[in-house]
């Protein structure tokens, strides 16, 4: 008689099973629709950006004291939610990266928003509720205002001067530049450049002239009906998302169109 060794018995069953949670993503619409970024770059001629949803990981991010005091933490944000990981915070077009934070905060919090707002006529404070949804506004360039060249660079004229500025869009990378550079100053109390320092970032040629040298001093020596032109223009010919509202003070009865500003408390509702 031939014995055979019995079959090894069977596991017990385990009260508790790995969970496992496939995280979603959705298609942000990009207010550039991608046609201001140049040939090569991922969202070159593309008009949307897969984010996943927001998870404890974007929380831990979000309340990072050490990102927080470098004035990093939502970049950080966003590079985490971004699935295509050659596209970076600091490579989008300002306006692009505002809708992402705008969805991401939608995806982690809901669309429901209660916000301190200080009426700019009397001071007094309000906590106003509003739905994203309601307040988002999309701002398409005005193609009517500008020149476009073919590298996503565009051309203003300048009424006093007479030049032609050559400009880029700004980006995460300019944005973060600047913010640092605001620090800087103030830590050294010295005068505040906030707008010269943004028309550094945005012109890149004068007269066709691209040295750097050379546009720095023509931006401090603009005469100011110039510079005056080339933000508004600027403005115009941005692509950008927004959140704004009429806000009607109880205390005072002024009627304003408020901004929501985009900063680290906009993702936390119930602070």
């Amino acid at each position: 008689k031939v014995e055979h060794d019995e079959a090894p018995p069977a596991p017990a069953a385990t009260q508790t099973q790995e969970f496992s949670w496939s995280n979603p993503t959705e298609f942000v619409d990009l207010p550039s629709g991608g046609k201001h970024y140049p040939e090569g770059h991922p969202l070159h001629g593309q008009d949307s950006l897969e984010i996943r949803f927001m998870t404890a990981k974007e929380e831990d991010i979000l309340t990072s004291q050490s990102l927080i005091r470098k004035g990093i933490v939502l970049d950080r944000l966003v590079d985490s939610v971004i699935v295509d990981k050659r596209i970076t915070s600091e490579s989008l077009i300002l306006g692009d990266k505002n809708a992402v934070l705008i969805a991401a905060r939608v995806t982690g919090y809901g669309e429901e928003y209660n916000v301190k707002i200080t009426c700019p006529e009397c001071g007094e404070d309000s906590e106003e509720e509003m739905i994203i949804s309601d307040i988002m506004q999309t701002k398409e360039s005005n193609s009517e205002a500008v020149t476009w060249n073919e590298d996503g660079t565009f051309n203003i004229a300048l009424p006093m001067t007479k030049a032609n500025v050559t400009c880029r869009l700004m980006t995460g990378a300019d944005e973060t530049a600047n913010t640092q550079r605001r620090k800087q100053m103030k830590k050294h109390r010295m005068a505040n450049s906030e707008l010269t320092n943004m028309l550094r970032s945005i012109v890149v040629k004068v007269n066709n002239n691209s040295d750097r040298a050379m546009i720095n001093g023509f931006v401090e020596n603009m005469p100011a009906r110039d510079a005056r032109h080339l933000r508004l223009t600027y403005a115009k010919a941005s692509p950008n998302v927004e959140l704004k509202t009429m806000f009607d003070c109880n205390n005072c009865g002024a009627s304003t169109e408020m901004e929501v500003p985009l900063n680290a408390g906009f993702f936390w509702p119930d602070a």
